[in-house]
């Protein structure tokens, strides 16, 4: 091709997207660019540093000005995308009365709803920036959303701020909410919708630390659901409520309680859960990115259900550590069993993920903990070898979690016989815990060392070790008693 026919070319080229930028709908070009920007986690500021006013890439955005074809250049490339990616003709719009009776606004639409279940993913894997994006990006266009979505909009923005730990102002956003919900039509859809509300209500109370007010509202929670059909959405809803129920309780002092509603919640059969909903939620993003609104919401939808069974799990998991631990305390020790056995089953269920490592230890030590209660030396070795395993395997170690490691290791090996072992072991508490408790007043420290210090003296008193043993028992004994 000569010089002067590539110029041609080029000419030609460029006309084209002349023509194209001039036809193309500005909301539908800005959501493009914001969708770019936002995927990449680049910031407005950023994007347009050294081009244009922030504010003006804000109106592109939101289409209410048109740039010009040497800016959407510039900003593709910062994009890195072809020019041609932000000008394409959409299908769907081209074709909105020939597909399904879709008109222009309802494929808008569509694209808003793909975002509020991209910021529901984003809430779901603690991505806070990009959830906090896409609620600015949504708000501008709310009111042409229906009325269940602008009801979505706000129980995000409400969830949002409970995980920043700001209750003040999830609840500002929650009683948006609630004066919204009223007018949604569909029974079981309301029903949904105010489940979830009472559920953010409720953790934004307790967050404010008013556990008697939060209880009220998940209490209210679990009576909508009542009201709903068999599905994954009832589900979720209902294993969340009774964890916060339980947790609640505990906040109060009323184990009974507590340990009624986390029964309930062990009882539920176990949701099985895996990594599909990461390739799900690319495949939805793919299919908006082609103008395919209605397939994308399919994707999009399943990924969050998905992402939130995985999200449940975490809090199953979590409540059932603590109420196997409620469980030994009160000598329980089919109910301290079952509900260790299920939280090590989720927390080996994610070997990738490394922030499961010291939990899943902890539910180890529990389970040799119920072993040496129930004087099940074979439980009790075989816990305590694989809590040992993962213990090697922590590549930090909280001085007070490796103390703890070593009284029950302590305990376990001295139940099995190894009394050279669990006395490394108790010598190694000791030097952690003698030093901490000397300049702390913790109830939680001086309980630890003097039941070190007691099982300590017992062992050497096997050893026939009696000096050393009085000397550890009286130890134990005077910190019991202060």
């Amino acid at each position: 091709m000569s010089l002067q026919q590539a110029t041609l070319s080029q000419g030609r080229e460029s006309a084209t997207r002349q023509q194209l930028l001039k036809n193309i709908d500005l909301e539908l070009l800005g959501e493009r660019i914001r969708q770019a920007r936002t995927d990449q986690k680049i910031s407005q500021r950023d994007l347009c540093k050294g081009l244009f006013t922030s504010a003006y890439l804000s109106y592109v955005e939101l289409g209410k000005t048109r740039p010009t074809l040497a800016n959407l250049e510039k900003l593709a490339e910062r994009l890195h995308k072809p020019v041609d990616y932000f000008l394409r003709p959409s299908s769907l719009l081209q074709n909105a009365k020939n597909q399904n009776g879709l008109e222009r606004e309802q494929i808008r639409n569509l694209e808003l709803q793909n975002q509020l279940t991209q910021g529901q993913v984003a809430l779901f894997g603690n991505d806070f920036s990009q959830v906090e994006t896409i609620l600015s990006g949504v708000r501008p266009f709310l009111t042409r959303l229906p009325r269940t979505d602008q009801v979505g909009f706000y129980l995000l923005e409400g969830g949002f701020y409970n995980a920043l730990n700001e209750p003040a102002s999830a609840l500002t956003a929650l009683d948006t909410a609630q004066t919204l919900v009223d007018g949604v039509n569909v029974a079981e859809t309301q029903n949904s919708l105010r489940a979830l509300l009472e559920l953010e209500k409720g953790t934004a109370l307790a967050r404010q630390g008013q556990p008697l007010k939060a209880l009220e509202h998940f209490h209210n929670g679990l009576a909508n659901t009542r009201n709903l059909g068999k599905n994954s959405e009832k589900n979720n809803i209902y294993r969340r409520l009774l964890g916060e129920i339980s947790r609640s309780y505990l906040a109060i002092g009323d184990q009974e309680r507590a340990l009624e509603f986390a029964q309930q919640l062990l009882d539920l059969p176990e949701e099985t859960l895996n990594e599909k909903a990461t390739s799900l939620f690319k495949e939805g993003l793919r299919l908006a990115g082609l103008g395919d609104y209605q397939q994308s919401s399919f994707y999009l939808g399943r990924s969050v259900q998905i992402w939130q069974e995985r999200k449940e799990a975490i809090a199953l998991q979590e409540l059932s550590l603590e109420n196997a631990q409620v469980y030994l305390q009160t000598k329980k020790y089919p109910e301290a069993l079952k509900a260790a056995r299920l939280a090590y089953r989720l927390l080996t269920a994610y070997p990738e993920d490394k922030f499961a490592k010291p939990a899943e230890l902890k539910a180890l030590l529990l389970l040799v903990q119920i072993g040496l209660g129930t004087d099940d030396t074979g439980a009790v070795k075989t816990y305590i070898e694989q809590a040992g395993e993962i213990f090697e395997e922590l590549e930090e170690k909280e001085p007070l979690e490796e103390a703890r490691y070593c009284q029950v290791a302590g305990n376990a090996y001295s139940l099995l016989g190894n009394l050279g072992t669990a006395g490394n072991h108790y010598q190694r508490a000791l030097t952690i815990l003698e030093p901490v408790v000397a300049r702390s007043s913790d109830l939680a420290d001086r309980t630890l060392l003097a039941d070190v210090y007691y099982n300590y003296s017992q062992l050497l008193k096997r050893q026939d070790s009696s000096v050393k043993a009085l000397e550890y028992l009286d130890k134990a004994f005077r910190l019991r008693s202060r």
